[in-house]
């Protein structure tokens, strides 16, 4: 994967060639010469979050295109200036202002994934090549992230100060819950990648009572339900026996108005008896849910 690394120091701009499984010190390592920055002075971070140098790239969530910052660490010193001819030069000013605010604008307007990184306001100059806001939001940016050094500096002499402090410790323990997390991520890219992947939801053509209908078939529905509506249009409401009445909860909750005991439906060539929950608020027409799907032992139609 390919990302962008902008140094704050002096608004170079870089494009490094990586992998997910790369740990973040190769990115430390090819910055250190592109930069002279040395690796152990280095602060790079995505969006408002910074990388932690014993995770991979992949695990911190890095993908194709993402727009890193690079600063110096609370005790980093500024390095001199790289040489290497292709650093595209964009000089950035003490208070984090663009000295060539244009060539920047355009720098970033020209990649559509950088952009799409960037915090909203710093976005939304960028798309309007509004220069004077873009370098008040590039302003306000550096001042949140002086401010986030400073505080990064007074925890740690608070924690040299006292250990047991329980602010201190707090933020231990906030620290080793996000470290689990990110190698939680982590075993889960490499051992299950399929729980990143987009589920389909699986919709059939059927006719309920001669009606056609986009059906969502839904193994999670305990019930088929349909919503008040649609059982109007489907000619079913007369049917409807309101001693059914109750509650349905799943993720979210719904009004069960009464239940149609039998009504004909086709699907696949193959004509079933069905019963169906009539619901007052629903966001699909029409769900078949698990109690039919067992019943007639759906499987290939």
């Amino acid at each position: 994967m390919q990302l962008t690394v902008v140094a704050e120091i002096d608004g170079r701009v870089l494009l490094v060639d990586l992998d997910g499984s790369d740990e973040l010190s190769t990115l430390t390592a090819i910055v250190e010469a592109e930069t002279g920055i040395p690796a152990a002075a280095q602060r790079l971070t995505l969006g408002s979050r910074t990388l932690q140098p014993d995770q991979t790239l992949g695990a911190q969530g890095l993908a194709e295109g993402d727009l890193l910052m690079l600063s110096l660490a609370p005790t980093g010193r500024a390095p001199a200036p790289s040489q290497n001819p292709s650093s595209l030069r964009a000089f950035l000013r003490p208070d984090g202002s663009a000295e060539d605010p244009g060539a920047l604008l355009r720098m970033l307007a020209s990649n559509p994934h950088a952009l799409s990184q960037l915090p909203p306001e710093l976005a939304r100059a960028v798309r309007d090549s509004d220069i004077p806001a873009f370098q008040d939001e590039m302003r306000r940016l550096t001042a949140e992230r002086v401010r986030a050094d400073e505080e990064e500096a007074r925890f740690a002499r608070m924690a040299a100060e006292d250990p047991f402090n329980p602010e201190v410790q707090a933020r231990l323990e906030e620290a080793i819950r996000q470290k689990n997390v990110a190698e939680n991520f982590e075993a889960a890219m490499e051992y299950n990648p399929e729980a990143f992947g987009n589920v389909t939801m699986l919709y059939v053509l059927m006719q309920v009572n001669g009606v056609a209908l986009k059906t969502f078939v839904d193994s999670g529905a305990q019930v088929t339900i349909m919503s008040q509506s649609c059982a109007e249009r489907c000619g079913l409401l007369r049917l409807m026996d309101t001693r059914f009445q109750g509650t349905a909860v799943g993720v979210g909750s719904a009004k069960i108005l009464g239940r149609i005991h039998m009504a004909p439906l086709l699907a696949g060539g193959h004509h079933l008896p069905i019963s169906i929950a009539i619901l007052d608020n629903l966001g699909q027409d029409f769900i078949f849910g698990l109690d039919n799907l067992r019943r007639h032992q759906v499987r290939n139609w």
